[in-house]
């Protein structure tokens, strides 16, 4: 895909129409929807060590976003939600201030807030972004991650086709003070819905059981009255998470 990639790159500087631009953009991110996912889900069969995992997924995220230095060293230390709600707060926050800002404060200050703005929320989307491999590392399969990494991927893109378009037509019809606020709200839903649907205490090993399991089943090694305890993933076996967990 980087082979697709770096011609596409290389030949922007020589666009002379712009239906050329729109050509080159269609290729560069197609080949990029097929290497992302592919590239996120190979790296745990590479480095199944999780600390060697997370410290790749901390250098991964530092090839994308150098300015972000402080994030991805959190992310190795802290745990996966507390690192992650808690930016998605910090990223609330700052979409509320900036929607503030731009309808407050005076034009000649609005550029240095901007730019002290701009450096949170970087350190804020990456944080985001750094454990969001690691998460899914430990809840799939090996042989079920690259399905799981494109189903993410396909998803945030997903959401990414509803709100830029929400935020170009807000931006034009109601200015970018508003714009932001109503992106302020939509970010805030997200950190709801996180906070009522991820556990506090989310163990990886889960105590649970197979009611409709035979007690010679072969998954039922060691299994007490068809209860037992490992690494939970949702897979054919598990096709709900315990209502206990």
């Amino acid at each position: 895909m980087d082979l697709i990639r770096a011609p596409v790159a290389i030949a922007l500087p020589f666009v002379t129409q712009v239906w050329q631009i729109y050509l080159l953009i269609f290729l560069l991110q197609a080949a990029s929807a097929a290497f992302t996912p592919t590239f996120q889900g190979t790296i745990p069969d590479v480095l199944p060590d999780e600390g060697d995992y997370t410290r790749a997924l901390s250098l991964s995220r530092l090839a994308y976003d150098l300015e972000n230095l402080l994030s991805p060293a959190l992310a190795a230390v802290l745990p996966d939600r507390s690192v992650m709600v808690s930016a998605a707060g910090l990223l609330t926050a700052l979409l509320v201030i900036l929607g503030i800002t731009l309808r407050s404060t005076a034009p000649d200050l609005i550029w240095p807030m901007l730019l002290g703005l701009w450096v949170l929320a970087g350190i804020g989307y990456s944080a985001v972004q750094t454990p969001t491999g690691r998460l899914l590392r430990r809840s799939a399969h090996a042989s079920d991650r690259p399905a799981v990494f494109a189903a993410q991927f396909a998803l945030s893109h997903g959401c990414w086709l509803l709100t830029y378009p929400l935020a170009g037509w807000l931006g034009e019809t109601a200015g970018l003070s508003v714009t932001t606020l109503v992106l302020a709200a939509v970010t805030l839903a997200g950190v709801a819905g996180a906070l009522l649907m991820w556990p506090t205490k989310d163990p990886e090993v889960i105590e649970h059981d197979h009611p409709d399991l035979s007690p010679d089943d072969s998954h039922l090694v060691d299994a007490s009255r068809n209860r037992h305890a490992h690494a939970f993933v949702i897979d054919d076996l598990h096709t709900r998470w315990p209502n206990d967990a």
